[in-house]
């Protein structure tokens, strides 16, 4: 009878020790990979998030050349750096000037590559060099940005809104609409004796952001190269955000958030806008437009004011009487500005500017406002005072 054969069986503290070796070839992999010597840094800037960028390739880093550089390569920077996404990129070496060696020149990203190396581009030899003031930068908004600012750190900073916390219009299809934020660090920098970091301002509404669109076009400074002049100098680039409709009646109703990214926090304030009833009757004056006469010296500078607000088709014209007949001041009536005023109703301004007021500007002048509703007139005398010699 033939004899069994018998497989030995592996102890638990042996299978135990397997485990245990597998677990860790796993972490020592994931640790090298995440620890990997970087191919990408950025250099001269205010805070790790911004710079001149430069790449490492054929051991050495070398800096890259900012023709062609733009907003879609500079995401495909940031995405390699590890931050959120994409602020703003530079040219001219606005974060100062190095040189050396060019690993880069022509980069042409598409957006969704993973990293600059992946993207369609000139790769320099090691004699190739960049002009030291056209090295390529970017700046980036960090993932782990702070949500709240510790007390203190941002005092010192304010946010500018234009036209203010309220903004009243009345929907028409003629004028546009614009607001606008702007950071004023002024303070915080006196105090600290540096320089304020903005990582990136934009407007949201309903805690969205705010994107360009047909009619809708949102700006801000610094502004990619791939849409304005570079920047020359980050420190000449205010920080701020304007938002435009092309028509009043493109604009939405409600509040609009001016979200500021800090290094400390995050800077909000609100604009509130709201329409008001359309302007029913004649167009009015503003208080500027004299009823009776007015004085100026001679030689001084002054304006003849024609301004006044209220309707749809508005218009103003200023006339003055010499020998019994009436003249245009301004033959050019589209010269007249049409806009929001601060009483939420659309004002025009066809005021005339003389430099040097003179005798023969003592004359008999007449503001007339139109609109669909009708027409208003205002007189006034000019009278220019010669001083005594």
């Amino acid at each position: 009878m033939a004899r069994r054969r018998t497989v030995p069986r592996l102890s638990r503290n042996f299978i135990a020790r397997c485990q245990l070796f597998l677990c860790m070839v796993v972490i020592l992999q994931t640790y090298c990979a995440c620890n990997a010597f970087p191919t990408i840094r950025l250099r001269g800037g205010r805070h790790p998030a911004e710079g001149n960028v430069e790449v490492f390739r054929d051991g050495h880093w070398g800096s890259v050349c900012d023709d062609e550089w733009s907003l879609e390569d500079g995401a495909v920077a940031c995405r390699q750096l590890g931050h959120k996404r994409v602020t703003a990129v530079f040219g001219h070496s606005a974060f100062g000037r190095v040189p050396g060696r060019s690993s880069a020149s022509r980069v042409a990203c598409s957006g969704h590559e993973q990293t600059l190396q992946d993207c369609s581009a000139t790769w320099n030899g090691a004699s190739r060099r960049c002009n030291k003031n056209r090295l390529a930068g970017v700046q980036c908004l960090p993932k782990k940005a702070k949500r709240q600012a510790r007390g203190g750190e941002l005092a010192g900073v304010s946010l500018k809104l234009q036209p203010g916390n309220l903004l009243k219009i009345v929907q028409s299809n003629r004028a546009p609409v614009q607001m606008s934020c702007k950071v004023d660090p002024s303070v915080w920098e006196a105090q600290h004796k540096t320089r304020f970091t903005v990582f990136d301002v934009s407007f949201e509404l309903n805690n969205r952001r705010l994107q360009s669109t047909l009619w809708l076009t949102v700006q801000r400074w610094p502004m990619p190269v791939s849409h304005d002049p570079v920047c020359e100098n980050i420190q000449n680039c205010a920080p701020s955000a304007a938002v435009r409709w092309r028509s009043s009646l493109n604009a939405t109703s409600g509040s609009y958030t001016c979200v500021v990214h800090t290094p400390f926090g995050i800077l909000r304030n609100t604009i509130q806008l709201q329409f008001l009833a359309p302007f029913k009757g004649k167009p009015k004056f503003y208080p500027s437009v004299p009823e009776t006469s007015l004085t100026v010296r001679r030689g001084e500078p002054f304006t003849l004011p024609c301004q006044g607000y209220g309707g749809e088709r508005l218009s103003a014209t200023l006339h003055y009487l010499k020998l019994n007949k009436w003249y245009m001041a301004i033959t050019n009536t589209s010269s007249a500005t049409t806009k929001f005023a601060s009483n939420g109703y659309l004002s025009v301004d066809n005021s005339y500017a003389i430099e040097s007021v003179q005798p023969e500007h003592s004359l008999h002048y007449m503001c007339e406002l139109q609109n669909e509703f009708g027409t208003v007139e205002r007189h006034y005398q000019l009278q220019v005072e010669v001083p005594a010699t």
